[in-house]
C-alpha cells in the first residue's frame, strides 16, 4: 500500500508542482484528481482543501508554471527585461512541452510574481516616454509572440527541439524552382541550415526596436 501523507501537510505549492510533474511525465490530460493524489499520498478529497475544481487546479498549474519565467527575469533595462521574459518563456515551454496547453487555461488573476514582473517593466517603460496603453499592448505582443514562436516550433518539428531538418529545407527549395517561385528559391538558397533559434531572436529583436519607436507618441 502506498505511503500517505498526513492529512494537511502539503502545501498549495506542492500540489501544483506535483500537478505540473504529472503532466511532464504522462501528458497533461493526464493531470487528473486522482492521479494528482496517487502523486502526492493523499486521499483525492484532501486536494480540494487547496483548489475549488479542475479549472482552479489548472489556473494553479499555469501560475506555478509562469512564475519559473517571471522570476528568473534580469532587473536591467525595459528592454532587457522584454527580451530575457520572451526567453524564458520559451525556454520553459521547449522543456516542458506538456506544458504548452497551459496557455490556453488563464481565467484569473495573475500571481503575485506576475504582477511584480509587470509593474517593474510597466513603471520603466511608461518612464522612458512610452503611453500606458501602448506600454500594456507591448508587453502582451512580446509575451504572444513567445508562446506563438513555441506553438509553431512545436508543429513544425515537434516540442523542444530547434533546428529544422534539412530534409525538410530541401523540400522547401526543390519545391520553389527560380522559373516559378524566385524570390523564394533565392531566399532558401542562402540559408545554411534553418534555426528557430535564428526565428525567434530576429523576432524578439524587431518588437523590442519597433516598440522603442512608439516613445513619445
Amino acid at each position: 500500500m502506498a505511503k500517505r501523507t498526513p492529512r494537511g501537510s502539503v502545501t498549495r505549492e506542492a500540489v501544483m508542482d506535483a500537478a505540473l510533474a504529472v503532466a511532464d511525465r504522462d501528458g497533461y490530460e493526464a493531470v487528473t484528481i486522482r492521479a494528482l493524489a496517487a502523486e502526492v499520498g493523499v486521499p483525492p478529497m484532501t486536494l480540494y482543501t487547496h483548489f475549488a475544481d479542475k479549472a482552479a487546479l489548472r489556473e494553479g498549474m499555469r501560475e506555478r508554471a509562469f512564475e519559473q519565467v517571471v522570476t528568473a527575469t534580469a532587473e536591467g533595462s525595459w528592454q532587457e527585461a522584454l527580451e530575457e521574459f520572451a526567453g524564458n518563456c520559451r525556454a520553459v515551454l521547449r522543456a516542458h512541452p506538456n506544458w504548452v496547453p497551459l496557455l490556453a487555461a488563464q481565467t484569473g488573476a495573475p500571481s503575485a510574481a506576475t504582477l511584480r514582473l509587470f509593474e517593474r517593466v510597466f513603471d520603466k517603460m511608461i518612464a522612458d516616454g512610452l503611453p500606458p496603453a501602448q506600454t500594456v499592448y507591448a508587453v502582451t505582443a512580446v509575451l504572444s509572440f513567445a508562446s506563438g514562436c513555441m506553438l509553431f516550433e512545436g508543429l513544425m518539428v515537434g516540442a523542444g527541439t530547434a533546428p529544422l531538418p534539412t530534409a525538410r529545407l530541401d523540400l522547401v527549395r526543390r519545391l520553389h524552382s527560380p522559373d516559378q517561385h524566385p524570390g523564394v528559391a533565392a531566399a532558401t538558397a542562402a540559408v545554411d541550415d534553418f534555426s528557430f533559434d535564428a526565428v525567434f531572436e530576429l523576432g524578439v529583436r524587431s518588437l523590442v526596436e519597433g516598440i522603442e519607436k512608439l516613445r513619445g507618441s
